[in-house]
């Protein structure tokens, strides 16, 4: 007789399980030696998540966040740590980029404080001035409709904030899943099996 459940990875599975992942956003803060032991404690919790062994693949997600407050993003196969600052996205080139950096930092630190009026209004001035596009998820920024830096008043900009649990979107930083603020809590035993619902999910 034969299971109507196979829970047996299927090849484009196994192939995704096996990709490694990437780093994204700021990268000060790390030394060479802790990034590669990340990628190492990366490589275990995919070899435990292929197995099934989930208690043993969230202990290593609660160990990133801890030990190194890394971030985990399993749909896209990255990682970033929280509390780094923001960085230009690739191939991104504008002559106020300090300017612009300067902003967007203000505004990171004002998400810190939790001062979200302040960071609201920075990332609205940051879109009507410069048509800086910010992505919370892999602490990001871009400029949208092209990289001259300058307001183009035709470009019509969507910022919207995804809760990637949930999959409801906001425009308010205060209301944002960010992990910034959910960081530094302690992990009781309710977490427990979470990496069986993202492979679920999945």
């Amino acid at each position: 007789e034969y299971s109507s459940y196979d829970n047996t990875p299927q090849p484009q599975q196994q192939q995704r399980d096996s990709q490694e992942f990437t780093r994204r956003g700021g990268g000060s803060s790390l030394t060479e030696e802790q990034v590669e032991k990340i990628q190492d404690l990366l490589k275990q919790r995919q070899e435990y998540q292929r197995r099934r062994n989930f208690d043993a693949a969230d202990d290593i997600r609660q160990e990133l966040r801890l030990d190194y407050e890394v971030q985990v993003d399993d749909r896209n196969k990255e990682w970033h740590v929280a509390t780094e600052g923001y960085v230009p996205a690739a191939g991104t080139a504008t002559p106020q980029l300090e300017e612009i950096q300067q902003l967007v930092d203000q505004r990171l630190q004002a998400k810190l404080a939790k001062d979200y009026d302040t960071a609201d209004a920075l990332r609205d001035q940051l879109t009507a001035e410069y048509n800086v596009n910010i992505d919370d998820r892999v602490r990001e920024w871009s400029i949208v409709g092209g990289n001259d830096g300058f307001a183009n008043s035709h470009v019509q900009v969507e910022n919207p904030m995804v809760n990637e649990e949930e999959g409801n979107m906001d425009d308010d930083d205060d209301e944002d899943d960010d992990i910034d603020e959910t960081l530094m809590e302690v992990f009781d035993s309710g977490n427990d099996g979470e990496d069986d619902d993202d492979d679920d999910e999945d």
